[in-house]
């Protein structure tokens, strides 16, 4: 499996400082070569006795390294801004509206959270899809998991400040709080090695849940939609538990009388109770945000 590697903001920055560092001291020793050419073999000279190429060599890097220290030590405050501006911190876009100011007006700071995560369940949706229509996890899947990751931390910090002073806004609170544990169980599964064999093994079921999200997808504009869609989804996690029930059983009777190998039965019941987590974190996740709307508290299951 293929794994991406993306370059940090900091290890990009790190790279143009040595850069940027190595050109201006270039610069200023070629203007200045003549002078410091001089020193190098009057210093070797001193040292040694006579010219020595090697030392004389040694002695002019010590020399370019000194020179752009004490060219850039007393600018450092100037040449950090600088470095900011041009490689400034990519924002996460999920979590643009959390704001520290709204911590103190719970109803405002609980509604930016329910906004915040429902963004976070459209992007999953779309995380989900394109794992499921590409049969492998892909450079676009894993970028949009780590910004969920990063989200999810955010919202936890925000989260943390939040206090609820009566009972409908507790019963809010609450909702969010399990949105955000049943995200981040999702992500957890979207992160196991069993994502692309739950694909493969069970490739007609996946259709029917690829289908049901593409519904989904289109309902995050409208809260009624959002609703009606709950009552789907829970359908759907109630079939898909069945099938993991009765499917499990079975592949575990085949292996009893040899028709299937053990190691197969196995990777089949793993790829299954993957599809079954997956679907029933999501449901889960879903349901609390339709909760935290119609303000009614519901059971887990």
């Amino acid at each position: 499996m293929p794994v991406t590697v993306r370059q940090s903001i900091a290890a990009k920055r790190t790279a143009a400082t040595h850069l940027l560092f190595n050109v201006v001291t270039a610069v200023i020793v070629t203007i200045f070569i003549g002078y410091i050419l001089q020193f190098v073999k009057f210093f070797t000279v001193a040292l040694v006795g006579s010219f020595d190429e090697t030392v004389g060599l040694a002695l002019f890097h010590t020399l370019f390294s000194v020179l752009g220290a004490i060219i850039f030590v007393p600018f450092t405050k100037q040449f950090s801004m600088l470095l900011l501006k041009l490689l400034p911190e990519k924002a996460n876009a999920l979590t643009r509206n959390l704001d520290d100011q709204l911590v103190s007006i719970p109803s405002a700071a609980l509604e930016v959270a329910y906004q915040t995560l429902l963004q976070i369940m459209k992007q999953l949706t779309d995380a989900i899809l394109e794992l499921l229509d590409a049969k492998k996890v892909t450079s676009s899947f894993e970028k949009k998991v780590r910004d969920v990751e990063e989200a999810i931390l955010s919202v936890r910090k925000f989260l943390n400040e939040v206090q609820s002073d009566s009972t409908k806004l507790r019963n809010q609170h609450v909702a969010i709080i399990h949105v955000l544990d049943h995200i981040t169980r999702l992500v957890s599964v979207l992160r196991e090695q069993q994502k692309v064999e739950g694909i493969f093994h069970h490739e007609k079921l996946m259709k029917k849940w690829h289908k049901t999200l593409e519904q989904i997808n289109e309902s995050y504009a409208s809260e009624e939609k959002l609703i009606e869609m709950e009552q789907v989804l829970e359908k759907t996690a109630q079939k898909i538990a069945e099938e993991r029930r009765v499917r499990r059983r079975k592949y575990y009777e085949r292996t009893a009388v040899r028709e299937t190998k053990l190691e197969v039965a196995m990777s089949n019941v793993q790829a299954l109770l993957w599809i079954d987590r997956l679907v029933y974190h999501y449901w889960r996740a879903f349901a609390r945000l339709v909760e935290f709307k119609k303000g009614t508290e519901i059971e887990e299951s």
